[in-house]
């Protein structure tokens, strides 16, 4: 019924980062990414196209602490709906982690950005802001995976929190 919690899958994202350069002030790498749409477009979690976006990331490393900073603009696929036209948006999002072990870090992200729709709904037009929390594990090989708690602390264009789950190869 209205109102019941709900449990299901959301979209699935595939990103590629590119090493760009490296300085003094940390590593900086080029993001591409596609975000099919495996969520629910009769729910609302999701559009029913693919988003897809472009962005850089800088990353810095000092001990057993480690920092990234990335943006992004996406363009959606969707067409527009009879009161909602889709439009390109950006997101940030800045990430704070601790290596606790070779293989298991803890890990803090706060994202904002704009929203994608435009029209006379205040709350689609506010863009989310969103913390996690988590954990993140790497494996010799290079392959690692991520598990994080998120809140969207605005309450206005997403879910009120999800789970993320996260695979990732070298």
């Amino acid at each position: 019924g209205v109102g019941q919690p709900r449990w299901e899958l959301g979209n699935v994202v595939l990103s590629s980062r590119i090493h760009l350069f490296e300085d003094l002030f940390g590593s900086f790498a080029g993001l591409a990414a596609i975000k099919f749409p495996t969520a629910s477009e009769s729910r609302g979690w999701g559009s029913g196209a693919p988003d897809i976006g472009l962005g850089l990331v800088w990353s810095k490393e000092r001990g057993a602490w480690f920092a990234h900073a990335s943006g992004w603009l996406i363009y959606p696929t969707a067409k527009d709906l009879p009161t909602i036209p889709y439009e390109l948006y950006s997101r940030g999002a800045v990430v704070l982690g601790w290596r606790y072990s070779e293989d298991i870090s803890l890990i803090v992200q706060l994202q904002g950005g704009t929203s994608p729709y435009s029209g006379n709904i205040i709350q689609l037009e506010d863009g989310p802001v969103l913390i996690s929390v988590g954990i993140r594990g790497e494996t010799e090989g290079g392959t690692g995976w991520s598990l994080s708690f998120v809140e969207d602390i605005t309450y206005h264009t997403t879910q009120d929190f999800s789970l993320v789950f996260g695979l990732s190869w070298n």
